[in-house]
């Protein structure tokens, strides 16, 4: 999907369109256009050279510092040259009008859309997606390995399956993930499971054949290699050292007859190469196998356009398998913004501590203490513990996280339910009435709204809808008192709004068996 931001000034975008239906656009007015880079979605931002100009210069800091780093959207404008120093000279972002060309977009959405694995809009992304494109395509034998460098949990391993998935190698029997702890296992052990073990090389041994041999049509990915001993690194360099077009030679353990293999190697490290190879953890003749097949995989924290679709897609997976409690959740751009600007987090951790944050923010929505606790609230109170998952973890034994919850107040209840709609949308609230209502009733209560102000009618829709859904949930228990905290308003103006209600005794009506002193609202006439 690409959303199409139109702001003041822009001409009908109906025609320019015509030409993305395979890309899903969806056009957002003006209002919405201040979210464009915290959605995790390419978008293009159309307007005039004024409107434009506000915009980019109405960002805060946060939000520049993504659109520098965004490789994934662009301006549409009938002002020929347009510039702004937010825009960077050297890509393609401008599109004139009267271009009908839309192979700028195309060629870039076409690229991610091959990587579905890849969450990310960054330039460090866009670059990282073109490279495995280049390497994917070209040779995928044992004499052609790739390198991959990146921080503990920066996507290496998604980086080696997006590889895989670009090269033209069958999808059986795949690519094989090992990480560095298997590497450290006895190099015995470790040899066997890799090249494999004939019959009789130890006592009780059976044959078998090692990865290199069942994976020879795949790829194995081989994490944290520099951890392997000595003797593994050795062996596998002599697969890397086979002529190129030529399957590699290798031997079981314990066997004397020579097999062949044509696996795809592809090997990742966290650690500095020059430090490795002066302590001699490493050999030389690895670095003179992989060439130009290197792919470098930025930490989060140099990647700010990628924090909103990663933190995205992470969240709606946690969200899914979480079930009915979380479903109706959302992650707001507010608190990615939030998220980002927090320079002490600087993510150490990379993609897999995002995980676990809002991992733990899953964890609370699930429980009945922070039920009607937005999920901005949450964030913040894991936030709050310090910059790390180390102190966010202790969340999980303190009170807030497994204490009962406190009684709810009923009111709170109802407005944890009618969170703030989008521009020109129904609140949670309002929809329910008008279901309940029925087209014409509904229209009655729009028409005694018009009737009764001029001003903010939106406004004092939701706070009847309010009312109406309170009384319908707690069975005729409305107070005038109950109405002033659902609106928000005085005392005075919260009575009105409860007297148009109850003129005619069809929305609501006083409760049997209440005194004028404190007069109790039920659901009136319409809902019988």
């Amino acid at each position: 999907m690409i959303e199409i931001y139109k702001l003041g000034g822009s001409i009908d975008l109906n025609s320019w369109m015509s030409g993305l239906e395979r890309h899903n656009p969806l056009v957002r007015g003006e209002d919405r256009a201040e979210r464009a880079p915290w959605t995790g979605k390419p978008f293009v931002i159309a307007g005039n050279k004024e409107s434009l100009t506000n915009w980019f210069n109405s960002l805060d800091t946060p939000s520049a510092e993504v659109i520098r780093d965004h490789a994934y959207y662009w301006v549409l404008t009938s002002h020929s040259g347009f510039e702004h120093r937010l825009l960077a000279a050297a890509r393609l972002t401008v599109l004139d009008w009267r271009m009908q060309e839309h192979n700028v977009i195309h060629e870039a959405l076409h690229v991610m859309d091959q990587f579905p694995r890849l969450a990310g809009l960054s330039e460090e992304m866009h670059h990282l997606r073109e490279e495995i494109l280049r390497i994917g395509t070209g040779a995928q034998e044992p004499a052609t390995p790739v390198l991959i460098f990146g921080e503990t949990g920066s996507g290496k391993e998604g980086t080696a399956q997006s590889l895989f998935d670009a090269c033209s190698r069958p999808d059986e029997p795949g690519l094989y993930s090992i990480g560095g702890a298997w590497l450290k296992i006895e190099s015995g052990m470790a040899e066997a499971e890799l090249f494999g073990i004939e019959k009789g090389a130890a006592p009780g041994v059976v044959k078998r054949a090692g990865l290199v041999e069942r994976y020879s049509k795949g790829a194995i990915f081989i994490d944290d290699f520099d951890t392997a001993p000595p003797i593994l690194q050795e062996r596998l360099l002599r697969l890397t050292s086979t002529s190129k077009g030529q399957s590699a030679p290798f031997q079981r353990m314990g066997g004397t007859v020579t097999l062949h293999t044509d696996v795809w190697l592809i090997f990742a490290t966290n650690r500095n190469i020059t430090e490795m190879l002066k302590k001699r953890r490493l050999r030389m003749d690895f670095l003179f196998r992989f060439e130009d097949r290197v792919l470098v995989v930025p930490p989060l924290r140099d990647r700010p356009a990628d924090l909103p679709a990663i933190a995205y897609r992470i969240w709606n997976s946690l969200a899914a398998a979480a079930g009915d409690v979380v479903k109706d959740r959302v992650l707001s751009w507010r608190s990615l913004r939030s998220l980002h600007s927090r320079k002490v987090l600087e993510w150490k951790g990379n993609v897999r501590e995002l995980s676990a944050l809002l991992s733990l923010v899953v964890s609370m929505c699930k429980m009945p203490k922070h039920r009607h606790e937005s999920t901005g609230t949450l964030l913040e109170q894991v936030l709050a513990r310090g910059p790390s998952y180390m102190e966010w973890f202790g969340i999980l034994g303190s009170k807030e996280y497994t204490s009962s919850p406190p009684r709810a107040d009923r009111t709170e209840q109802i407005r944890a339910l009618d969170l703030d709609p989008e521009t020109g949308e129904l609140s949670a609230c309002e929809k329910i009435i008008r279901e309940k209502l029925g087209n014409s009733r509904w229209e009655e209560l729009e028409a005694l709204v018009r009737t009764k102000v001029r001003r903010n009618r939106d406004r004092i829709r939701r706070n009847l809808c309010r009312y109406l859904v309170f009384a319908l949930t707690f069975d005729a228990a409305l107070t005038k008192a109950e109405a002033v905290r659902l609106s928000g308003l005085k005392d005075i103006q919260a009575g009105k709004q409860l007297g148009w209600l109850s003129a005619a005794g069809q929305f609501l009506a006083p409760a049997k068996n209440s005194s004028k002193s404190k007069l109790i609202y039920g659901p009136g006439t319409y809902f019988a």
